[in-house]
């Protein structure tokens, strides 16, 4: 390795919910998106980095990371190398040849809660081509440096997560004193196969889904599919609560073999805009937003455990 590192100044963006960085116990593989120049060095797509060389340490021009506050979560910007971890959910379109780089044992690193992408404050980038992001393979060996979320198992006890642990006995995963559920629709749900007359008129609150749940249309094909799991959908502000947690239940999830909860979507919540807009929560930047018509449309859901 290169004993003085190249550093760059020009910014990319991170979206965490974590403001402080973990020291990684050991190295981390990651990847690279970089484009060969007519000159022999190397560009970022999106940045326009240029890297003189591979196989080279590369560091940031700043001696601390560039965090500002963004909605519930935080934007990580310069001071960093940014990098992919893994294939995007939603996004499969990655520009420019991807390398191998590796994040060294002992370095400050932070990473997206869908566990898809990292910055860290250096970075070795190698000459090793990989061909696309979905032939990568996610290290959770080294992501554990940062800690998962508890789990609560069939009987209702509560542990800290553990490789040897079933995903047959896993009831869900902690996020606070919530429990998500371990069966999560990533596949898409109707809210409501009809208008829900009237229902802009029922006192509903936004950290109240369990009781929220009690007083919608029994019928919903979304609250069918809670009671099957003995759960409820959240309300607005409770699930944004529990996104602020998104990074540990997701690490609990990709070690117990479960699906990743993504990025960049739009998740159902029991909160109604008026009778036929639902309130929605976006677990990327947090945001809220509402899904007009909502009997049309289909969304995201995931379940919390009934009290």
């Amino acid at each position: 390795m290169e004993s003085k590192p190249y550093t760059y100044n020009k910014i990319m963006c991170l979206y965490i919910s974590k403001k402080k960085g973990i020291i990684l116990e050991k190295d981390l593989i990651c990847y690279k998106q970089l484009e060969k120049q007519e000159d022999g060095t190397w560009k970022t797509p999106i940045m326009y980095w240029i890297i003189p060389k591979l196989d080279t340490m590369i560091t940031p021009d700043k001696d601390a990371p560039e965090i500002s506050n963004f909605g519930y979560k935080y934007r990580l910007g310069g001071g960093v190398i940014h990098a992919y971890l893994q294939n995007p959910i939603n996004d499969n379109s990655v520009d420019g040849k991807l390398y191998r780089a590796i994040i060294p044992a002992g370095t400050e690193f932070w990473i997206s809660d869908d566990l898809c992408e990292v910055a860290a404050k250096k970075m070795y980038i190698t000459s090793e081509e990989v061909l696309s992001l979905e032939d990568a393979t996610l290290d959770t060996s080294s992501i554990l440096s940062h800690p998962g979320a508890d789990i609560m198992l069939t009987g209702g006890k509560r542990v800290p997560l553990s490789s040897e642990i079933s995903p047959e006995d896993v009831v869900g995963i902690y996020s606070g004193d919530k429990v998500i559920l371990r069966d999560v629709n990533l596949d898409g749900i109707q809210f409501s196969d009809k208008p829900i007359p009237g229902v802009w008129r029922i006192a509903l609150k936004d950290m109240d889904g369990e009781g929220n749940c009690k007083l919608l249309p029994p019928d919903l094909p979304i609250l069918k599919e809670a009671r099957k799991q003995g759960g409820y959908i959240p309300a607005l502000d409770e699930l944004q609560e529990a996104f602020k947690n998104l990074l540990e239940v997701n690490i609990s999830r990709v070690t117990l073999g479960l699906p990743i909860i993504p990025n960049n979507n739009w998740f159902w919540t029991s909160t109604p805009r008026n009778s036929v807009d639902i309130w929605c929560c976006d677990n990327w930047f947090n945001n809220m937003g509402f899904c007009t018509d909502c009997y049309l449309r289909d969304g995201y859901a995931i379940y919390f455990l009934k009290s």
